[in-house]
Protein backbone atom coordinates (compact mmCIF):
# COMPACT_ATOMS: atom_id res chain seq x y z
CA UNK A 1 0.00 0.00 0.00
CA UNK A 2 1.49 3.38 -1.04
CA UNK A 3 2.38 6.10 1.13
CA UNK A 4 -0.01 8.37 -0.04
CA UNK A 5 -3.20 6.43 0.21
CA UNK A 6 -1.71 5.76 4.51
CA UNK A 7 -1.36 9.17 4.63
CA UNK A 8 -5.05 9.81 4.61
CA UNK A 9 -5.98 7.82 7.72
CA UNK A 10 -5.84 9.79 10.58
CA UNK A 11 -5.92 8.71 14.27
CA UNK A 12 -9.35 9.84 14.64
CA UNK A 13 -10.09 7.62 11.64
CA UNK A 14 -10.88 2.95 12.55
CA UNK A 15 -8.54 0.56 11.03
CA UNK A 16 -9.05 -0.56 7.97
CA UNK A 17 -11.85 -3.09 8.29
CA UNK A 18 -10.40 -6.44 7.98
CA UNK A 19 -13.24 -8.01 5.79
CA UNK A 20 -11.47 -5.34 3.05
CA UNK A 21 -7.79 -6.17 3.21
CA UNK A 22 -8.65 -9.99 3.06
CA UNK A 23 -9.75 -9.18 -0.18
CA UNK A 24 -6.05 -8.52 -1.32
CA UNK A 25 -4.51 -5.03 -2.82
CA UNK A 26 -7.17 -4.22 -5.04
CA UNK A 27 -10.08 -4.12 -2.85
CA UNK A 28 -8.09 -2.26 -0.09
CA UNK A 29 -6.85 0.49 -2.43
CA UNK A 30 -10.37 0.61 -4.33
CA UNK A 31 -11.56 1.04 -0.56
CA UNK A 32 -9.47 3.97 0.49
CA UNK A 33 -9.63 5.96 -2.60
CA UNK A 34 -13.31 5.95 -2.09
CA UNK A 35 -12.41 8.34 1.05
CA UNK A 36 -9.63 10.59 -0.90
CA UNK A 37 -10.58 10.83 -4.64
CA UNK A 38 -14.68 10.61 -4.33
CA UNK A 39 -14.88 12.63 -1.15
CA UNK A 40 -13.50 15.80 -0.54
CA UNK A 41 -14.74 17.46 2.79
CA UNK A 42 -12.84 15.68 5.97
CA UNK A 43 -15.47 15.90 8.26
CA UNK A 44 -18.07 13.89 5.81
CA UNK A 45 -15.20 11.35 4.85
CA UNK A 46 -14.81 10.90 8.52
CA UNK A 47 -18.28 10.24 9.00
CA UNK A 48 -18.33 8.52 6.21
CA UNK A 49 -15.40 6.39 7.18
CA UNK A 50 -16.64 4.94 10.82
CA UNK A 51 -20.08 4.43 9.06
CA UNK A 52 -19.34 1.86 6.40
CA UNK A 53 -16.30 0.42 8.58
CA UNK A 54 -18.82 -0.22 11.39
CA UNK A 55 -21.09 -2.23 8.98
CA UNK A 56 -18.09 -3.76 7.34
CA UNK A 57 -17.49 -5.32 11.01
CA UNK A 58 -21.02 -6.08 11.69
CA UNK A 59 -20.83 -8.20 8.78
CA UNK A 60 -17.43 -9.75 9.18
CA UNK A 61 -18.91 -10.90 13.43
CA UNK A 62 -21.67 -12.37 11.28
CA UNK A 63 -19.41 -14.86 8.91
CA UNK A 64 -19.69 -12.97 5.59
CA UNK A 65 -17.05 -12.10 3.48
CA UNK A 66 -17.46 -9.11 1.38
CA UNK A 67 -18.68 -10.85 -2.04
CA UNK A 68 -21.44 -12.74 0.50
CA UNK A 69 -22.76 -9.69 1.17
CA UNK A 70 -26.60 -9.19 0.01
CA UNK A 71 -29.50 -6.53 0.51
CA UNK A 72 -31.36 -8.96 3.14
CA UNK A 73 -27.71 -8.31 4.85
CA UNK A 74 -27.64 -4.81 4.42
CA UNK A 75 -31.49 -4.36 5.41
CA UNK A 76 -31.16 -6.25 8.87
CA UNK A 77 -28.12 -3.86 10.29
CA UNK A 78 -30.31 -1.23 8.58
CA UNK A 79 -33.01 -2.80 10.84
CA UNK A 80 -30.86 -3.22 13.96
CA UNK A 81 -29.28 0.62 13.59
CA UNK A 82 -33.38 2.07 13.22
CA UNK A 83 -33.64 0.60 16.78
CA UNK A 84 -30.18 2.17 17.94
CA UNK A 85 -30.07 5.90 16.45
CA UNK A 86 -32.08 8.67 15.22
CA UNK A 87 -33.85 8.58 11.60
CA UNK A 88 -31.60 10.99 10.39
CA UNK A 89 -28.00 9.54 11.54
CA UNK A 90 -29.29 5.70 9.90
CA UNK A 91 -30.47 7.50 6.39
CA UNK A 92 -26.50 8.88 6.82
CA UNK A 93 -25.30 5.61 7.55
CA UNK A 94 -27.03 4.23 4.45
CA UNK A 95 -25.93 6.90 2.02
CA UNK A 96 -22.42 5.95 3.13
CA UNK A 97 -22.84 2.39 2.60
CA UNK A 98 -24.68 2.74 -0.94
CA UNK A 99 -21.92 5.20 -2.43
CA UNK A 100 -19.30 2.97 -0.98
CA UNK A 101 -20.17 -0.49 -3.14
CA UNK A 102 -21.50 1.59 -6.27
CA UNK A 103 -17.57 2.92 -5.70
CA UNK A 104 -16.61 -0.70 -5.61
CA UNK A 105 -18.67 -1.96 -8.36
CA UNK A 106 -17.39 0.66 -10.68
CA UNK A 107 -13.95 -0.83 -9.56
CA UNK A 108 -15.38 -3.97 -10.40
CA UNK A 109 -14.57 -5.37 -6.68
CA UNK A 110 -17.73 -6.47 -6.18
CA UNK A 111 -20.20 -7.58 -8.70
CA UNK A 112 -23.54 -5.26 -7.47
CA UNK A 113 -24.61 -2.97 -5.20
CA UNK A 114 -26.44 -5.03 -2.31
CA UNK A 115 -27.27 -1.88 -0.62
CA UNK A 116 -29.23 -0.08 -3.82
CA UNK A 117 -32.60 -1.43 -2.76
CA UNK A 118 -32.71 -1.05 0.80
CA UNK A 119 -34.78 1.74 1.99
CA UNK A 120 -34.10 4.02 5.29
CA UNK A 121 -36.11 5.02 8.00
CA UNK A 122 -39.37 7.48 7.30
CA UNK A 123 -39.69 10.38 9.68
CA UNK A 124 -41.84 13.32 9.24
CA UNK A 125 -40.36 16.80 8.90
CA UNK A 126 -42.82 19.45 10.68
CA UNK A 127 -42.78 22.63 8.14
CA UNK A 128 -42.95 25.94 10.21
CA UNK A 129 -41.44 27.68 13.19
CA UNK A 130 -44.01 28.93 15.47
CA UNK A 131 -46.15 25.86 16.96
CA UNK A 132 -49.85 26.28 17.19
CA UNK A 133 -51.17 27.43 20.14
CA UNK A 134 -53.69 25.96 22.65
CA UNK A 135 -57.23 27.76 23.11
CA UNK A 136 -56.36 28.54 26.82
CA UNK A 137 -52.81 30.01 25.23
CA UNK A 138 -54.21 32.03 22.92
CA UNK A 139 -57.15 33.55 25.26
CA UNK A 140 -53.92 34.15 27.67
CA UNK A 141 -52.37 36.25 24.66
CA UNK A 142 -55.33 38.21 23.41
CA UNK A 143 -56.26 39.45 27.23
CA UNK A 144 -52.40 40.76 27.24
CA UNK A 145 -52.86 43.27 24.60
CA UNK A 146 -53.27 46.83 25.88
CA UNK A 147 -55.98 47.70 24.38
CA UNK A 148 -56.47 51.33 25.38
CA UNK A 149 -54.81 52.33 22.19
CA UNK A 150 -55.95 51.61 18.29
CA UNK A 151 -52.56 49.83 18.04
CA UNK A 152 -53.63 47.28 21.03
CA UNK A 153 -57.19 47.35 19.37
CA UNK A 154 -55.82 46.65 15.77
CA UNK A 155 -53.21 43.82 16.95
CA UNK A 156 -55.83 42.47 19.39
CA UNK A 157 -57.71 41.94 16.25
CA UNK A 158 -55.38 40.85 14.08
CA UNK A 159 -54.37 37.73 16.65
CA UNK A 160 -57.96 37.14 17.14
CA UNK A 161 -58.46 36.35 13.44
CA UNK A 162 -55.26 34.32 13.01
CA UNK A 163 -56.29 31.96 15.32
CA UNK A 164 -59.54 31.34 14.12
CA UNK A 165 -58.09 31.15 11.00
CA UNK A 166 -55.65 28.35 12.72
CA UNK A 167 -58.64 26.82 14.27
CA UNK A 168 -60.67 26.24 10.89
CA UNK A 169 -57.23 24.98 9.30
CA UNK A 170 -57.04 22.35 12.26
CA UNK A 171 -60.68 21.04 12.13
CA UNK A 172 -60.32 20.57 8.30
CA UNK A 173 -57.19 18.54 9.11
CA UNK A 174 -59.33 16.48 11.65
CA UNK A 175 -62.19 15.81 9.54
CA UNK A 176 -60.25 15.19 6.75
CA UNK A 177 -57.95 12.55 9.38
CA UNK A 178 -54.96 14.06 8.69
CA UNK A 179 -52.32 15.31 11.23
CA UNK A 180 -49.83 17.74 10.81
CA UNK A 181 -46.94 15.47 10.52
CA UNK A 182 -48.65 13.64 7.63
CA UNK A 183 -48.79 16.28 5.97
CA UNK A 184 -45.39 17.48 6.15
CA UNK A 185 -44.18 14.21 5.59
CA UNK A 186 -46.18 14.26 2.08
CA UNK A 187 -45.29 17.89 1.26
CA UNK A 188 -41.34 16.68 1.85
CA UNK A 189 -41.57 13.65 -0.02
CA UNK A 190 -43.64 15.11 -2.90
CA UNK A 191 -40.29 17.83 -3.02
CA UNK A 192 -38.15 14.84 -3.51
CA UNK A 193 -39.86 13.44 -6.30
CA UNK A 194 -39.56 16.69 -8.12
CA UNK A 195 -43.14 16.49 -7.66
CA UNK A 196 -44.14 19.42 -5.33
CA UNK A 197 -45.59 23.12 -6.70
CA UNK A 198 -43.24 25.92 -6.64
CA UNK A 199 -46.18 27.72 -4.71
CA UNK A 200 -45.60 28.26 -0.92
CA UNK A 201 -48.66 29.40 1.47
CA UNK A 202 -47.39 32.11 2.99
CA UNK A 203 -47.70 32.35 6.92
CA UNK A 204 -50.83 34.68 7.59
Amino acid sequence: MSHALTIVMSERAPALPAIITSEGRKATKRFLEFFTANIRNPNTRLSYMRATSAFLAWCEERGASLHQIEPVLVAAYIEQLTQERAPQTVKQHLAAIRMLFDWLVTGQVVPFNPAASVRGPRYSIKKGKTPVLSAQETRKLLDSIDTSHVVGLRDRAQDRAEAKDEGERGNTREQAGTTHAEISFDEAQDRAQGTHSSQRTSPF
